[in-house]
C-alpha cells in the first residue's frame, strides 16, 4: 500500500481544532451509506491481497492492479459475511498490535533538550548567545551586577526537556484517529457481537487511547497541520517505526473514507454491479454459459479512482448469454459496450446514472439506466421520505428511445449493505429476463 510522506491530511470528524485546512466535501461522522461502502471496500481489500492459483483463470497483481476472475469475485461475494464474527478490519489489527508500543511511547516519550531565552538570576547564569549579549550591552551600568538591576537577573539561555517533537505529534494524532475508528467499529458491530473477542479487544483499545490522550505531558504536544516527512526517529527507532507504519495505514483508510463519500454514487455502482452480476449468473440455466461469464477477468485497483475500485475500461463485465437470441449485460454507465452512440451520449450527459442494464434480443435492444438515491444524501432531500436509512432507492430510466423516460412503476428499494445479501437483486433480474 502506498505510504505518502507529504501532503494534507483529511480532517478528523469532530476534530476541527487540529487546524487542518483541506477544502473537501465534508464527511458525516455517522452515515449508513459510508458504513456500507467501507464494508465493500474491505471486501475489495481482501480480494486484492490474496491471489490464488487457479487452473482455469490466472490471478496476479501486476503493477499494483489485481487481476481476478469473475467466478472468484462472485464466489467471494456470496461468502463475504461470516455470521459468527464481525469483520476483521484495520482497527482490529491495530488493537492487537499497538497497545504495548503505544503505551510505551506515550508514557515514556522521546524528549529533546531545547533552548529558550528568559530572565535568569545571576547565581544561575549558565549560557549567553549573541541576542543575550546585545540585550546586555543596551542595559545601563558597567559591571554585570549593575546591568542586572534591582532584580539581579539578565536575559540568558535556558535549556529544558520537551516532548513536543515531530514523532510525539504523530503519536498523539494516531491516538485521536484510532479513537474515531474504534468508536465507529463498535457502533457498527458491538450490538450484534457483544461478547466476541475482537469486540472486547477493540473496546479495550478504545479505552487505552482515550486514557493516553489525557496524560499530562502529552498536553504539551501540539497538533499536526499536514502529513509530515519522516525524521530520523520515525525512520530508525524501532518503537516509532511501528507507530509510523500504523499511522500511514490509518491515514490511507480515512482518505479512502473521504473519497467514498465524495464519489458515493460511483462506489455504490461498483457494489451494485457485482450484486447484479451475481444474480444474473445464477439465473442462467445453461452451465456452459455461466462458466463462460465466470472466466472473464476483472481488474481491481489498490486504491479507488474517483470512488471506483474496478477498472471497467480495461476489463468490462461479461455479457451473459441467456439464449441464442437474447443476452443480458450489467455495468457502470461509462463502460464501453457495443450499443448505440446515442445511448452513450445520454449516459455521459447524466452523471447521476451510476450504472445501466442492457437487455439485447435479436429484434431489439433495451437499455435501462439506474439512478441511486440515499437517505442521508443532502442532495436528494426530495426522496428522503421514501427511503429508510438502510436502503437505496433505484429509479429506472429507459434509455432505449430518443427521449429518456423514467419508469416510475419500476422503481425499487434495495438494501445498502449488500454484502451478506446475495439474493437482493434476484426478483428484479427475473423481471428483466422475462420482459
Amino acid at each position: 500500500m502506498p505510504n505518502s510522506e507529504s501532503g494534507h491530511l483529511p480532517p478528523l470528524s469532530g476534530q476541527s481544532s487540529l487546524g487542518l485546512t483541506d477544502q473537501i466535501d465534508l464527511v458525516p461522522e455517522i452515515s449508513p451509506t459510508l458504513d456500507a461502502l467501507e464494508e465493500f471496500a474491505q471486501f475489495v481489500d481482501e480480494l486484492y491481497d490474496v491471489p490464488k492459483p487457479n487452473a482455469i483463470a490466472w490471478e496476479g497483481n501486476p503493477n499494483r492492479v489485481a487481476i481476478r476472475s469473475v467466478g472468484r469475485l462472485l464466489c467471494k461475494w456470496r461468502h463475504a459475511v461470516k455470521p459468527n464474527r464481525p469483520p476483521s478490519v484495520l482497527i482490529v489489527r491495530l488493537s492487537r498490535k499497538l497497545p504495548n508500543v503505544l503505551s510505551d511511547v506515550s508514557e515514556r516519550p522521546k524528549r529533546i533538550l531545547q533552548r529558550r531565552r528568559a530572565m535568569e538570576p545571576l547565581n544561575r547564569l549558565r549560557e549567553l548567545d549573541s541576542n543575550c549579549v546585545r540585550w546586555l550591552t543596551r542595559q545601563p551600568g558597567i559591571t554585570l551586577a549593575e546591568k542586572s538591576g534591582h532584580r539581579r537577573s539578565i536575559l540568558a539561555v535556558q535549556r529544558y526537556e520537551s516532548v513536543d517533537t515531530l514523532e510525539n505529534r504523530v503519536v498523539l494524532d494516531l491516538l485521536r484517529r484510532c479513537t474515531v475508528l474504534a468508536s465507529n467499529y463498535l457502533r457498527q458491530h458491538q450490538q450484534r457481537f457483544p461478547n466476541h473477542a475482537w469486540i472486547r479487544m477493540t473496546a479495550d483499545f478504545l479505552a487505552l487511547c482515550r486514557r493516553l490522550q489525557t496524560l499530562p505531558h502529552l498536553r504539551e504536544v501540539s497538533g499536526l497541520p499536514s502529513l509530515p516527512k519522516r525524521n530520523y526517529v520515525l525512520l530508525h527507532e524501532s518503537r516509532y517505526q511501528k507507530i509510523w507504519h500504523a499511522y500511514t495505514e490509518v491515514i490511507r483508510q480515512q482518505r479512502r473514507r473521504q473519497q467514498l463519500w465524495t464519489w458515493r454514487h460511483r462506489a455504490f455502482a461498483d457494489m451494485a454491479v457485482v450484486a447484479l452480476m451475481n444474480s444474473a449468473g445464477r439465473m442462467l440455466k445453461q452451465r456452459d454459459e455461466r462458466k463462460a461469464g465466470h472466466r472473464v477477468d476483472v481488474h481491481l485497483r489498490e486504491t479507488p479512482l474517483r470512488g471506483q475500485f474496478f477498472d471497467w475500461g480495461r476489463s468490462p463485465p461479461p455479457l451473459w448469454n441467456l439464449s441464442e437470441r437474447s443476452s443480458f449485460f450489467v455495468g457502470p454507465s461509462d463502460c464501453e459496450q457495443p450499443w448505440s452512440s446515442n445511448i452513450h451520449t445520454k449516459l455521459a450527459e447524466d452523471a447521476s446514472l451510476a450504472f445501466c442494464v442492457v437487455i439485447r434480443r435479436k429484434s431489439s435492444t433495451k437499455v435501462y439506466g439506474l439512478r441511486a438515491h440515499f437517505a442521508d444524501d443532502p442532495n436528494n432531500r426530495s426522496v428522503h421520505a421514501e427511503v429508510r436509512a438502510d436502503q437505496v432507492l433505484l429509479q429506472v430510466i429507459d434509455l432505449s428511445y430518443s427521449t429518456s423516460q423514467r419508469l416510475e412503476n419500476d422503481d425499487f428499494l434495495v438494501p445498502l449493505a449488500m454484502l451478506g445479501k446475495p439474493h437482493c437483486f434476484d426478483t428484479f433480474v427475473e423481471r428483466w429476463f422475462s420482459t
